[in-house]
């Protein structure tokens, strides 16, 4: 998502919660598995993907046990055997290349039953075949559970204006609705996506992702593109049913915590210091109670802050500032 200048994000709230936000200036993110609809973030696995990873990783031990078998070959080789071994040279070498450029494990079609015949020769194949197997399923099963736990997510809508936002979020218009420039926060932005259908976690890709690392020596990289767009396909879709949120969601990885702007995580629940960030607007609600009010007005007068009131429409079903002015205007001029 664009990172402009003129792009706001709004957090819904009761008036406690933004007492605490604005008087402390922190912002609360959670892990998803504490998220209020189970269905949010979850990661289904296609069973043909699956199936299809696993002879991927027989594909790998297969080219692990050939790699050895070659590299041992190389100073016990009779001569007619030498263009033998030469062409498996040739192939782990080229494996490797691909493996180093792409990170990414791709069996050699031309020459896979070659490898897998030649090693079937290796006494270790069969027993690190059934290892792997078994390693890798526990793996990524434990890995797309843990994934929930350490991704840290907090939650913004892209206008001021909802009705139901306000119902079920605001305190039934108790509460507030405060207004962040997008363009100040840090973290990945993403627009949430809406559907009948829980998208699909591409195993297959993932194991392919891994493997490469591996056969090519290197240690995985948690920033790999190509595995964070898959991650955050799941972490930005949503049931068709909440739609109306029109959500956008700040996402921190756990190696991103800083010290300095997040505290420890708390079972699943971590607290961001704004720092110099600031609000551009607070927007009241309609039935905000008069202590709530003055407090508030208070703590926006200390940071700088405006405060816009709100009231809805008697011609329409919407909301608007006192004055009568749509919300999403965004200039306001002087309120109470």
């Amino acid at each position: 998502m664009a990172k402009r200048a003129d792009l706001n994000l709004y957090k819904y709230t009761d008036a406690k919660g933004a007492k605490i936000i604005l008087r402390d200036l922190t912002l609360l993110f959670k892990t998803p598995d504490l998220f209020n609809d189970p269905n949010d973030c979850d990661f289904p696995v296609d069973e043909r993907r699956a199936k299809k990873a696993f002879s991927l990783i027989e594909d790998y031990q297969a080219a692990i046990a050939f790699r050895t078998i070659v590299q041992e070959s190389q100073n016990k080789v009779k001569k007619s055997q030498r263009p033998i071994v030469t062409l498996g040279q040739w192939v782990v070498k080229t494996q490797m290349k691909v493996a180093e450029e792409t990170h990414a494990f791709s069996p050699n079609p031309a020459f896979r039953m070659f490898i897998r015949g030649k090693a079937k020769q290796s006494k270790v194949y069969e027993t690190a075949r059934e290892e792997a197997l078994e390693r890798y399923v526990r793996q990524i099963k434990t890995g797309l559970s843990n994934l929930k736990k350490t991704i840290y997510i907090c939650c913004f809508s892209k206008r001021p204006d909802s009705i139901l936002m306000w119902s079920h979020y605001a305190d039934e218009f108790k509460g507030v609705c405060i207004e962040w420039p997008l363009s100040a926060f840090k973290g990945v932005a993403r627009e949430v996506s809406y559907s009948r259908k829980k998208p699909v976690f591409d195993i297959y890709k993932a194991v392919k992702i891994l493997l490469g690392y591996y056969y090519a020596g290197q240690k995985p990289d948690s920033n790999n593109q190509a595995f964070l767009e898959m991650a955050f396909k799941l972490l930005t879709t949503k049931g068709s049913d909440w739609s109306y949120e029109d959500e956008v969601r700040l996402i921190y990885g756990e190696s991103e915590l800083s010290p300095g702007a997040f505290e420890t995580p708390v079972g699943g629940k971590t607290l961001y210091r704004l720092g110099p960030l600031l609000p551009k607007r607070v927007f009241l609600g309609e039935r905000v109670e008069e202590r709530d009010e003055k407090d508030i007005r208070e703590i926006c007068a200390k940071i700088g802050c405006q405060v816009v009131k709100t009231k809805t429409s008697e011609r329409e079903f919407a909301i608007m500032t006192e004055d009568g002015r749509p919300l999403a205007e965004g200039n306001y001029g002087k309120t109470k």
